[in-house]
C-alpha cells in the first residue's frame, strides 16, 4: 500500500514539474516570438490534457467500472 502511495506521489509531483516546465516554455515563447499564438495554443493543450489526465482523472470516465453497476 506504501509503495502505491509513494508512486502516486512521484507520479503528481513529475506532473507538476511537466506544467512548471510548460510555464515556462509558454513565457519564453511569448516573449521572444512575434506571432506566438500556435505555439501557445499547443502548450495549453497539452497543460490541459496534462490536468485532465491525472488531476481530474478524465479518463475513468470511459473505463468500465467496478462492481458491474
Amino acid at each position: 500500500m506504501e509503495a502505491l502511495r509513494a508512486k502516486k506521489m512521484r507520479l503528481g509531483w513529475l506532473v507538476g514539474g511537466g506544467l512548471a516546465v510548460l510555464t515556462v516554455l509558454e513565457f519564453i515563447v511569448a516573449i521572444s516570438m512575434a506571432e506566438p499564438l500556435a505555439p501557445l495554443a499547443i502548450i495549453a493543450v497539452l497543460k490541459a490534457w496534462l490536468i485532465l489526465q491525472y488531476f481530474m482523472h478524465i479518463s475513468q470516465l470511459w473505463s468500465e467500472e467496478e462492481g458491474g453497476h
